[in-house]
C-alpha cells in the first residue's frame, strides 16, 4: 500500500505512482480548472437544468490519467443548432502539448430549448513534465445551420 513511500528511501527511483514534484514536497498529481464559455447554449450539472456551470473543477490529475465529467447542455435558442466545443488560452501554453479535451457532442444536433447530458473527457500524457496547475478556456458553441 505505501510501496511509494519505501521507494522514497531507496537509491533508485519511484516506479509507480507517478508524481510531481513542487517546491521538493511530492505532491499528488496536477491541479487543473476550465473556465467555460457559451454561445448560443447554457451549461448545467443537473438534468433539470437549475445549477449552471462556469468552471470545470477536474482535481489532481496524475500522469496516463483519463478523467471524465458528466454535464447537460441547452440550446436557449429557438431553432436547431449544431455543436460544437473549442478549448484555448492554455496557460501554461506547454499544457496543449501534454492534455487533450473531447467531448461527446461534437457536431451533434440539438432542438430548440432541448436539454442533453454529454461527458467531457481529459487524458493526461504520460510524458507530462513541468506543469503542476494549469487552466484553460472550454468554449461551447451552438451554431444555427
Amino acid at each position: 500500500m505505501f510501496d511509494w513511500l519505501r521507494n522514497l528511501f531507496k537509491k533508485e527511483p519511484v516506479k509507480s505512482p507517478i508524481f510531481v514534484t513542487a517546491n521538493s514536497i511530492v505532491q499528488r498529481g496536477i491541479k487543473a480548472k476550465g473556465t467555460i464559455i457559451t454561445i448560443g447554449v447554457d451549461i448545467f450539472s443537473d438534468l433539470a437544468g437549475t445549477i449552471p456551470v462556469y468552471s470545470l473543477e477536474w482535481g489532481n490529475m496524475s500522469p496516463s490519467g483519463t478523467y471524465t465529467r458528466t454535464l447537460y447542455i441547452k440550446n436557449k435558442g429557438s431553432t436547431e443548432v449544431k455543436l460544437n466545443m473549442l478549448v484555448g488560452a492554455w496557460n501554461p501554453v506547454a499544457t496543449s502539448s501534454y492534455l487533450t479535451m473531447t467531448w461527446d457532442k461534437e457536431n451533434t444536433m440539438l432542438s430548440a430549448n432541448q436539454l442533453v447530458p454529454f461527458v467531457m473527457t481529459a487524458k493526461v500524457s504520460p510524458n507530462i513534465t513541468g506543469i503542476t496547475t494549469w487552466g484553460c478556456n472550454i468554449t461551447y458553441q451552438g451554431t444555427t445551420i
